[in-house]
């Protein structure tokens, strides 16, 4: 599972994607440029699509972090059920 606590340290969220008219798109928050470039300007509509995945980023990475947290409940749910399945296992006996 990919480690998310390598991702700290960035510009908090919300991004936004801006597209000015004429120019490059770019990412911001609360006004300052988070990222300048994210494409050329020939691939117009490719630099807009990178521009809207990467202002999502912030809510994705907490989106996963919470995923994660769930799937880490499970887990040890199950590895519960399974230990209890393996200790009845050995301390019950089948009739002879």
């Amino acid at each position: 599972m990919l480690d998310l606590n390598q991702f700290t340290g960035f510009t908090p969220g919300p991004w936004k994607a801006c597209f000015p008219v004429g120019n490059e798109p770019f990412i911001s928050n609360e006004g300052y440029v988070v990222i300048n470039k994210v494409g050329h300007m020939n691939q117009l509509s490719l630099a807009q699509a990178n521009a809207r995945l990467i202002a999502a980023a912030p809510e994705l990475l907490e989106e996963c972090k919470r995923l994660q947290a769930i799937v880490k409940q499970y887990e040890e749910i199950v590895d519960h059920d399974i230990a209890l399945v393996n200790f009845i296992k050995a301390e019950v006996k089948p009739p002879a």
